[in-house]
C-alpha cells in the first residue's frame, strides 16, 4: 500500500511540474518588440562606435605623436653603448720563493717582484711592487697583492 501511495505522489509531482513548466514557457518565449516599432533616436545621431574607433586609430597613425621622423644627431656606434671598456688589469707577476732565512725575524728571498730585478729580501709585513708578505714559515711564504694571495714553497720541497 505504501508503494502505491509513493507512486501516486510521484505522478502528481511530475504532473504539477509539467503544468508549471508549460505555463512559464508560454511567457518566456515571447518575441521582443520589432526594431521598426522602437522609437526613433534623438536628433544628435551618433555613428557606431566601431567607426569612431577606426577614425581615431587612423588619426593617431597619420600623426605619429611619438616619432619625429628625422635622424639622430649622435651617430650609432655599438662599441660605445656601455661606455669605453675599462683598462685591462695589470698582469699578475710570476713570483718565486728563492729561499728563507730563519731566525728571530725570518726573511724571505723572492724573485719576480714587479719593479725590481733579481731577488728581493722581505720580512713579515714588508711590501714592494704591490706585493706584501703576510706570513713566513720554515717551508713557505704567504704573499698578498693584485687581488691574489700566493702560497710559495721553497724549490725542491713542493
Amino acid at each position: 500500500m505504501r508503494l502505491e501511495i509513493a507512486r501516486l505522489a510521484g505522478a502528481a509531482f511530475v504532473a504539477m511540474g509539467l503544468t508549471a513548466l508549460a505555463a512559464a514557457g508560454s511567457h518566456a518565449f515571447e518575441l521582443p518588440v520589432a526594431p521598426s516599432a522602437m522609437p526613433a533616436p534623438e536628433s544628435h545621431d551618433v555613428s557606431p562606435p566601431i567607426a569612431v574607433a577606426e577614425s581615431a586609430l587612423a588619426a593617431a597613425v597619420a600623426k605619429a605623436p611619438f616619432r619625429k621622423r628625422r635622424t639622430s644627431a649622435a651617430p650609432y656606434d655599438p662599441a660605445l653603448i656601455g661606455g669605453p671598456p675599462p683598462p685591462p688589469a695589470p698582469p699578475k707577476p710570476a713570483v718565486i720563493l728563492a729561499g728563507i732565512v730563519w731566525g728571530d725575524q725570518p726573511v724571505a728571498a723572492i724573485e719576480g717582484v714587479p719593479g725590481s730585478e733579481g731577488a728581493v729580501v722581505l720580512g713579515i709585513g714588508d711590501s714592494t711592487g704591490g706585493v706584501r708578505v703576510r706570513r713566513i714559515t720554515r717551508e713557505s711564504v704567504i704573499l698578498a697583492g693584485y687581488d691574489t694571495v700566493w702560497s710559495l714553497r721553497i724549490r725542491g720541497r713542493e
